[in-house]
């Protein structure tokens, strides 16, 4: 099991909305999307947010997405 981190950047001085709507439509994909054979999505949820700390031009969202893998050959 594990959890995927998928990072959404815009420009520190654009606002939080695209970041955020960016992020929802992320953790929409792996919401409808079927599941392989041997993984299963256990769901997912949005950061949130901060200004990046090296330069502070960004705007950081983290998407993390669970899952976990099953065999089901064995």
């Amino acid at each position: 099991s594990g959890t995927a981190f998928i990072d959404v950047f815009v420009p520190a001085d654009s606002g939080t909305d695209l970041a955020r709507t960016i992020a929802k439509n992320i953790a929409n994909i792996y919401r409808d999307l079927p599941s392989p054979q041997s993984v299963i999505y256990l769901g997912g949820s949005i950061g949130a947010g901060q200004i990046t700390e090296t330069d502070g031009m960004w705007w950081v969202l983290t998407v993390s997405i669970d899952w976990k893998y099953q065999d089901i050959d064995t």
